[in-house]
């Protein structure tokens, strides 16, 4: 647990993400709360929850019947004489709550118990949403998120209906890359540079034989990235091949 994390936290929050102590039930601002967006780690920022788990239980805290895969970790609790879950932030080993299984509130049959003080919520239309199409695109999960403003990175198989779009050497290794970022703390400029020399780095690009698809929610996004591959490719031994295209299917 780094220090680094908590030392901008109010003592209230320390007291829980640090120390593990509970907010008074019913006292927290998101216990009644369900706008449309992501609630992230308040001590590292990094995403935990999506707002579409989010459920009201009537028990006095924040409740969720999901987790952002990977974000949650899982520690035996015996601190009130009773064996509990407790559930901490993956990132910054912050203390988020404890998880109930079987009380039968949702299908899912989970409880995320949170404190709302562990949470922070940011709301999609703040957000900007980019998705990269790839080969073996699972190893920059990791690598984007460690970027501040960037929320929920995430990998999953790309629909096939993709493919017609654009023709890649190897189909079965194809995923998606969709993450969502904060235009007022980072740049969609400063991700992509990012991503691209980390992708050429990897010998990802050797004899051309991959590509990317770049999947824009609006033309601004599709025209700033237009320019940045023409700037690239003319500083480049090997050209960028990419795709770029307006995609608003739910993908």
């Amino acid at each position: 647990m780094s220090s680094d994390y908590f030392s901008r936290l109010t003592e209230e929050e320390k007291n829980i993400l640090k120390h593990k102590g509970t907010e008074s039930p019913f006292s927290g601002e998101y216990n009644d709360f369900y706008k449309s967006g992501i609630f992230v780690c308040r001590a590292c920022n990094s995403p935990l929850y999506q707002s579409k788990s989010k459920f009201d239980s009537g028990c006095g805290w924040p409740s969720f019947d999901d987790e952002i895969p990977g974000a949650i970790e899982r520690f035996r609790d015996t601190s009130l004489g009773r064996i509990r879950t407790e559930i901490c932030c993956v990132n910054c080993g912050g203390h988020l709550g404890h998880v109930f299984v079987g009380e039968k509130f949702t299908d899912k049959n989970v409880r995320h118990c949170v404190n709302s003080l562990s949470i922070r919520f940011v709301d999609h239309q703040k957000l900007q949403q980019i998705i990269l199409g790839g080969e073996n695109l699972w190893f920059f999960q990791k690598k984007l998120k460690e970027l501040d403003g960037v929320y929920l990175c995430k990998v999953n198989k790309v629909k096939k209906t993709i493919f017609d779009h654009i023709e890649f050497i190897n189909k079965t290794n194809i995923n998606f890359l969709k993450f969502y970022f904060n235009s007022k703390k980072t740049t969609l400029e400063t991700i992509l540079n990012f991503f691209w020399k980390i992708y050429a780095s990897t010998n990802f690009l050797i004899n051309n034989t991959n590509r990317l698809l770049i999947l824009c929610n609006d033309k601004k996004q599709k025209l700033t990235i237009e320019k940045m591959i023409l700037q690239k490719n003319k500083i480049l031994k090997n050209p960028i091949f990419f795709n770029i295209l307006l995609y608003e299917d739910n993908i």
